[in-house]
């Protein structure tokens, strides 16, 4: 959670540098590994036959929704639920954000004690309304956003290593106990986290005691909400407690894993996949659990454009997913987007931005019906009760808390209702009361589930049923009053009041084909004194370079967008980038080490068609540098085929 630390008021938390230390620390001891190995047992999968309509989750180390392989990209929007201003975001923000999503996607956010119960029934209920999923981190272990426990040092200090040693048992079990059993019907929840990022504070949380924390807190989310995973929510396997990913991860109630990583010198290293995954993902496999990306990032500092963060990040996806991730999250989205140049920004991209329509848009590995390129809006068509086609007795009830001011009601046994729709999914509305029935819904004749409308308290239009994905075209709905009831309820009362179908919305043509060429120094127009390198690391074993101010080459391509690849080095000095005659932006080519073919700038995404890209060297320098130099190796020119 690195990225939280800006977004929520912190600083740096030492990073890899913190990781290192740990490391060493924990080395003095025994490898876990040797130890444990022959307690480690892949857990058993969720029966298949218990599963409802609509929820996730798992056989073996594969997520799976509605008998198919559930993979997900998606994002976190940490501050849906209170963190980013103190106070939930408002229903028509998350109107807005849940809406444009692609059916079943996936969402992470927080739900911790100290931001309330309200904005956790918000984002539930949204969520349901437009047939998204959330995962839900119950703690935070860095203690931000207000989830202190216990803690004297402030926000990112992290929580006491007595909290890991069974303070978690006082008044996290409590908030768990609260939250958790109020949503175990609901499909929206993807799954639970224990806490976002549980790491200890010193060596004294060591993996038997994490291990302890997983099991005793993921049993008693499951003894109060049997229907969802349980998600460790991890960072890694160097932080305290966790560096025996496989032992910590085995216990039975112990879900899925995750991963965080973040790579703030992309343009640097070219690092796609981080060492950290390749860690671990072998060991969940071992233990048949899914392992998912919870977070991922490319920090700002070097102030890549918009769009050349996105084609990052697709690249991050495509790797993740292929070498066996369950899914992938990038940090972060924010409704007020950041605009600086800040690595620990904590909401970079808003509703319209680049990265965000790539991560709607992309296309999941395997999906039969995969998303074109932009934002998919699914059509919505809301039916009324008086469309319904009704069997036995109904009777009339009006309200003006009823859709369109009124709904049908039964106390007949065997009654039914049914709606002959064209479409994707429905979702069925009616009213809850503490005098209401169970009803048995069906699709097109097939198993009925049984939907239990008894609440204490009454309330009008509660989604209480969401469909499976169904294939596009003609299907029938239908509502049986069974005549039975929850033990509380005092009667057994059907309701009809709406149905809201969705239809898959038509899709525009597919883009054409993208298409790289790289062109070497050689083919590029020189002003001022070069000079020739050469050396084995070099694009094609030769590049050029000169130090004086004012020393600029240009290539003239035609393409949508070029990525530029030099040469960083110790003596190396600023150069100043532009496209077609407009603004320069400064790129500074100074690495305390030596580094060749580094990407080191990406252009906007350009109109199709002729530009000219011109690299000059500025004769200034990084205050670390000893030098001005400037270097010229090669360019990757994109184009649409």
């Amino acid at each position: 959670m690195l990225s939280l630390l800006g977004a929520c008021g912190g600083g740096d938390d030492g990073g890899h540098e913190t990781a290192a230390a740990q490391q060493q620390a924990q080395s003095q001891g025994a490898p876990h590994d040797a130890v444990h190995d022959e307690r480690l047992q892949p857990a058993a999968d969720v029966s298949v036959a218990a599963v409802r309509p609509g929820f996730v989750y798992r056989q073996g180390k594969t997520l799976m929704l509605d008998g198919r392989p559930y993979l997900f990209v998606g994002v976190n929007a940490f501050g849906l639920t209170g963190c980013r201003t103190g106070a939930p975001d408002s229903q028509a923000t998350l109107d807005a954000f849940f809406s444009s999503l692609r059916p079943h996607s996936t969402t992470r956010t927080w739900a911790f004690r100290s931001l309330g119960a309200e904005g956790v029934e918000r984002v539930v209920r949204t969520a349901e309304k437009y047939g998204q999923k959330v995962i839900f981190a119950l703690a935070d272990g860095a203690g931000f956003c207000g989830d202190a426990d216990g803690r004297s040092g402030g926000e990112g200090t992290l929580k006491t290593d007595a909290w890991y040693g069974g303070g978690y048992r006082g008044a996290y079990f409590d908030w768990i106990r609260t939250v958790v059993p109020k949503y175990k019907d609901s499909p929206a929840i993807a799954m639970w986290e224990i806490a976002n990022e549980p790491k200890g504070l010193t060596a004294a949380v060591t993996d038997e005691v994490m291990k302890t924390f997983f099991d005793d807190t993921a049993a008693l989310i499951k003894s109060l909400d049997p229907n969802h995973l349980v998600s460790s929510g991890s960072q890694a396997e160097y932080v305290y407690g966790t560096s025996d990913f496989s032992y910590v991860h085995s216990g039975p109630d112990i879900d899925v894993a995750s991963v965080h990583e973040y790579d703030y010198a992309y343009q640097d290293s070219r690092t796609i996949v981080s060492s950290h995954f390749s860690a671990v993902i072998g060991k969940m496999q071992a233990l048949d659990k899914p392992l998912y990306i919870g977070e991922t990032g490319i920090g700002l500092s070097q102030c890549m454009s918009p769009q050349a963060r996105a084609d990052a990040l697709r690249q991050k996806y495509d790797a993740y997913l292929a070498r066996g991730a369950a899914g992938v999250l990038y940090w972060g989205w924010s409704p007020t987007p950041d605009s600086g140049c800040d690595p620990y920004s904590g909401g970079a991209d808003g509703p319209g931005s680049p990265v965000m329509a790539m991560t709607k848009a992309y296309v999941i590995p395997g999906d039969t019906t995969p998303p074109p390129p932009g934002p998919v809006e699914p059509t919505q068509t809301t039916y009324d009760d008086s469309r319904f086609s009704y069997s036995g007795t109904w009777a009339v009830g009006s309200g003006a808390g009823k859709y369109q001011d009124a709904d049908r009601y039964t106390m007949e046994a065997g009654a039914f209702y049914t709606l002959a729709f064209s479409g994707t999914s429905v979702r069925l509305y009616t009213s809850v009361a503490p005098h209401h029935g169970i009803v048995a819904v069906s699709v097109d004749g097939g198993e009925e589930r049984l939907v239990d409308l008894y609440s204490t308290t009454r309330a009008e239009q509660r989604l209480v049923y969401t469909s499976p994905t169904l294939p596009a075209g003609s299907h029938t709905l239908k509502v049986r009053a069974t005549g039975t009831r929850n033990p509380s309820a005092s009667d057994t009362v059907a309701t009809a009041d709406k149905a809201v179908v969705v239809s898959a919305a038509s899709t525009p043509p597919n883009e054409p084909v993208m298409t790289t060429t790289e062109h070497d120094d050689s083919e590029f127009a020189y002003e001022g004194g070069w000079a020739t390198g050469t050396g084995a690391g070099k694009y094609r074993n030769a590049d050029r370079y000169a130090a004086t101010a004012g020393a600029a080459y240009s290539y003239a391509f035609t393409g949508t967008a070029i990525e530029i690849y030099s040469s960083m080095a110790p003596h190396h000095g600023i150069v100043g980038v532009s496209i077609d005659g407009g603004p320069e932006r400064s790129v500074d080519l100074y690495k305390a080490s030596r580094a060749e073919q580094a990407l080191v700038y990406m252009s906007p995404t350009l109109a199709q068609g002729p530009h000219r890209v011109r690299v000059r060297v500025t004769g200034r320098k990084n205050a670390a540098s000893t030098g001005t130099v400037g270097t010229a190796d090669k360019v990757v020119v994109r184009s649409k085929g």
